[in-house]
C-alpha cells in the first residue's frame, strides 16, 4: 500500500511539473544561488509586471525596465502603460511621475521597506532568512522554483508568501511573485537580462 501510495505522489508531482527537493539537493541549490551572485555589481533587465486582484477579471499588466547597483539601488522605469520611476535608494523612494517628484522615507513603512529588501535580496541572491520564512525547493524540467512561506508575525499582514522562479543554467532569478493572501498577487517577470554592464 505504502508503495502504491509513493507511485501516486510521483506521479502527481510530474503531473504538476515539479519535484519537492530533498535537504542536501536544497542546499545545494541554495548553495549555487549565493554563489553565482557573490560578483554581480549590476543587473539591467526589461520586466512585465501583473497585478493580480481577485474582484478584477484581467491582470493589470505594467511594463519597464529594472535597473539594480549593488547594495541597494533599484530603479523601476516603467514604459507602460503610463511613463514614471520608482527608485529606491538606502531608505528613500524617489517616483518621478512625468517630472512631478515626490520622495518618501521608507525607513518608518514597513511595507515598502520589506518589499524594497525582499527585491534587493533576491537580486543579489541573498534572501534566505529562515527566521522570516519556512523555504520550500521544488526542480521542475527547466527551472528551479522556491517558496518562501512568510512565519514572521511582523509580515503576515502585508504578504502570506513570495516565490522565485531560477533558471538553472546561471541560477539567475526569472521571475518574483509576492502573494499578498490566496487570492491577490504581484508578479514580475525578467527578460533580456544584462548583468555587471557598465551602468552611467
Amino acid at each position: 500500500m505504502r508503495k502504491l501510495i509513493l507511485f501516486f505522489l510521483l506521479i502527481y508531482q510530474s503531473s504538476i511539473g515539479q519535484i519537492l527537493l530533498k535537504e542536501v539537493e536544497s542546499n545545494k541549490l541554495k548553495n549555487n544561488i549565493i554563489n553565482s551572485s557573490l560578483n554581480t555589481k549590476n543587473i539591467i533587465s526589461d520586466f512585465v509586471q501583473y497585478k493580480h486582484l481577485s474582484f478584477l477579471e484581467k491582470d493589470i499588466i505594467s511594463r519597464g525596465n529594472l535597473v539594480y547597483i549593488e547594495p541597494n539601488y533599484i530603479k523601476w522605469d516603467y514604459n507602460y502603460p503610463f511613463n514614471y520611476e520608482c527608485i529606491f535608494e538606502k531608505e528613500k523612494l524617489t517616483i518621478n511621475n512625468e517630472g512631478n517628484i515626490n520622495q518618501i522615507d521608507i525607513s518608518s513603512n514597513e511595507l515598502f521597506k520589506e518589499l524594497n529588501k525582499i527585491i534587493a535580496n533576491t537580486l543579489k541572491g541573498d534572501m534566505f532568512d529562515k527566521e522570516k520564512f519556512n523555504i520550500e525547493y521544488y526542480d521542475n524540467s527547466t527551472n528551479y522554483y522556491i517558496r518562501f512561506i512568510v512565519k514572521d508575525t511582523s509580515l503576515i499582514k502585508y504578504f502570506s508568501a513570495f516565490e522565485l522562479l531560477f533558471d538553472k543554467n546561471n541560477y539567475g532569478v526569472l521571475e518574483i511573485k509576492i502573494l499578498e493572501d490566496e487570492n491577490d498577487y504581484t508578479k514580475i517577470v525578467l527578460f533580456n537580462k544584462i548583468i555587471n554592464n557598465d551602468i552611467n
